[in-house]
């Protein structure tokens, strides 16, 4: 049976104090409980941050999540599959994960549909973490998160956070240079062309002075009729889209909370 959140309570007590040290929820629609009660599965989506982020942030969340009656969930999270490559990293990320290799859609869907867990987490972004100025929203690796709801049939919740960016460092990249990065894997590169700019990790402030949280449950406009269209991969990338867009609007919220501090 997979692990529930009060599973990993202990290390959740110990460890978000000493990485984070203050946590503000802005907004809450709805409360978290509510969500909760209400909705036994769900797919989270989190803006990603720099690429030191992910831990600080769901230690947080997974916080969050247990004082709001979060006890019982179990979630699973879909990570880059090349920590599963790494030896003893793979036995931590497998640890936190709950899975023991990288997650397809389909196994999304089957891990969902069984019961075996009740939460799916992913942060779209994935790899692209590693460029931009870790606080805005990076274009969405794969859109295909939709269809794992979809299937599913589970609701998304939308987990923005700001404040981890302190743990990267925005390092410019001038046009002339950009040819140097060719070795990256193709989309990487895109990127880099694009952003014109590295995401730096920053280990010298390794605890995250104030992390601000909020939580919306988001209704999709796409249902399994779009996924049986002719054009459905372009309505699945549309909602995708749609939806990276409301997480940077809800990040930015945060960034003017942040400033109004």
């Amino acid at each position: 049976m997979p692990r529930s959140l009060s599973d990993y309570r202990v290390w959740i007590d110990r460890l978000r104090p000493w990485l984070v040290r203050d946590v503000t929820v802005v907004d809450e629609q709805p409360p978290l409980q509510q969500v909760f009660r209400q909705h036994p599965q769900l797919l989270i989506i989190l803006n990603h941050g720099p690429m030191l982020g992910p831990v600080p942030v769901l230690l947080a969340v997974a916080d969050q999540a247990l004082q709001a009656g979060g006890e019982e969930r179990r979630p699973f999270g879909i990570t880059w599959r090349g920590f599963y490559k790494i030896p003893v990293y793979r036995r931590l990320i497998q640890w936190l994960t709950q899975v023991g290799a990288a997650v397809s859609v389909d196994k999304a869907v089957e891990l969902l549909a069984d019961g075996s867990f009740t939460d799916c987490c992913i942060m779209p972004e994935g790899e692209l973490c590693n460029v931009g100025n870790g606080v805005d929203v990076q274009p969405f690796l794969s859109p295909r998160f939709v269809e794992v709801a979809v299937r599913a049939g589970v609701p998304v919740l939308l987990v923005a956070h700001h404040g981890a960016g302190q743990l990267g460092r925005p390092l410019p990249v001038d046009p002339a240079l950009l040819g140097l990065f060719r070795w990256m894997p193709g989309h990487l590169f895109s990127a880099l062309q694009r952003s014109r700019t590295l995401s730096i990790p920053w280990l010298l402030q390794p605890r995250v002075k104030r992390l601000w949280l909020s939580f919306e449950l988001c209704e999709l406009a796409v249902g399994q009729e779009d996924l049986e269209a002719a054009d459905a991969g372009e309505r699945i990338d549309g909602e995708a889209r749609r939806l990276r867009a409301r997480l940077q609007m809800m990040v930015n919220r945060l960034i003017l909370a942040a400033e109004g501090d």
